[in-house]
């Protein structure tokens, strides 16, 4: 597990760089708060114990997603390049099949690493945004707790809202269902168009 001197450090480098480039940054950070014994997690600090650099591998199935900060004042020094031979020699032996860098549009340190890389533009995630409004009331929405007859649904969500294969997909819904009890199917006139965590 991370510890939480760990994931104040994180968070305190992520603030710095998101405030000097402009950006918002995909950490994952369910994920980091519930680490296990596995090294997905790599550290560069500098002589004063300050974090520098971070690097963290998020498994979905048999792909994983690289994420990952650099400070500003320290780039291009190759830090993130030496944690990130680190990680790919995790992902190497663990067998994982397809690596997704996640990197901002408008971070011009990611562009140079992904090109330095040789990686190749794959797709672009959207992020919602929440605007309190009120909502009239309906009957045609409900969101009601899953049970574990969703499974088999929520494998096929998925498959076809994100591309996953069904072996993937299986392997995240499995963790989802194991781990979060409060998580919700969305039915619309009586049929299932969805699922979520509050």
């Amino acid at each position: 597990m991370l510890t939480t001197q760990q994931l104040q450090a994180i968070e305190q480098l992520q603030k710095e760089c998101e405030i000097h480039d402009h950006v918002q940054l995909k950490l994952n950070w369910d994920m980091l708060r519930e680490r296990k014994t596995e090294p997905f997690d790599y550290f560069h600090y500098d002589e004063n114990d300050e974090l520098i650099a971070f690097l963290g591998l998020y498994a979905f199935g048999s792909a994983v997603e690289v994420c990952g900060m650099v400070k500003p004042s320290e780039r291009r020094k190759g830090h993130f390049g030496r944690l990130f031979h680190l990680a790919m020699e995790h992902v190497k032996l663990n067998g994982y099949k397809k690596i997704l860098l996640n990197a901002p549009a408008g971070s011009d340190a990611a562009v140079f690493f992904l090109n330095k890389q040789g990686a190749e533009y794959a797709f672009s995630e959207h992020q919602m945004e929440w605007r309190h409004t009120l909502l009239e009331e309906t009957d045609d929405i409900l969101l009601r707790q899953a049970t574990e007859e969703d499974f088999e649904m929520s494998v096929h969500l998925s498959v076809t809202a994100f591309g996953l294969d069904e072996d993937d997909a299986r392997a995240m819904e499995n963790h989802r269902f194991a781990d979060h009890a409060d998580m919700l199917m969305i039915e619309m006139n009586e049929e299932t168009v969805g699922s979520g965590e509050p």
